[in-house]
């Protein structure tokens, strides 16, 4: 595992799939409530199509949450700053606690370099909230390009870019995006992740 500290200069392989764990500030229970588990994943994908950046599963804990990522040209940790500062902007716009929403700094990241390794971590981060005898939330991406899944993402992903232009960077985004978001980008996220139920 590698550590990542406030600016890492890590060495990093394009076109290559990462597991990523990453912790709230002081292992704070922090998504034990729909609404930010919803805002975390539109956070993800968000920050996914504008850094070019594969998201293959998600596992979200009350207190941490696992990636599988497939990183371009974006190395892991640009894609991580850039995660961690969106949703917490996002988040404490919405005052949804009793105190500001923060990450930790660090966060770790470990190359996965084969398909028997790809297929334990997948499973581990599908039985996480079980492994830890707690409620989350778990998606691992369909693998065919053709899903309905993957369609949807493709919409989303026009959708998102016409919406910001030429505004691609992340730290240029405003604080209130998720009220310049449609009700349609909300119903596709929904639908990505078979979220109905948060909806």
């Amino acid at each position: 595992m590698t550590l990542h500290r406030h600016i890492p200069r890590s060495i990093f392989i394009p076109y290559r799939q990462y597991f990523i764990t990453t912790v709230v500030n002081k292992r704070e229970r922090g998504f034990c409530n729909q609404e930010i588990i919803f805002l975390l994943l539109k956070c993800l994908t968000i920050t996914s199509i504008l850094k070019m950046t594969g998201l293959n599963a998600v596992a979200i804990l009350p207190e941490h949450l696992h990636l599988i990522l497939t990183v371009s040209e974006h190395s892991t940790s640009r894609f991580m700053h850039s995660f961690k500062s969106f949703s917490s902007q996002i988040i404490n716009s919405k005052q949804i606690g009793k105190s500001p929403f923060r990450w930790q700094k660090s966060f770790t990241d470990h190359l996965i370099r084969n398909e028997d390794e790809l297929s334990k971590l997948i499973y581990y981060i599908l039985t996480n909230p079980q492994h830890h005898n707690t409620e989350g939330f778990s998606w691992v991406s369909p693998p065919f390009s053709g899903s309905a899944q993957n369609k949807l993402y493709d919409e989303l992903t026009d959708v998102v870019n016409k919406m910001l232009g030429s505004n691609q960077e992340i730290k240029n985004v405003p604080a209130n995006i998720n009220e310049q978001l449609t009700a349609k980008i909300d119903t596709i996220i929904a639908q990505i992740y078979n979220l109905e139920k948060y909806g």
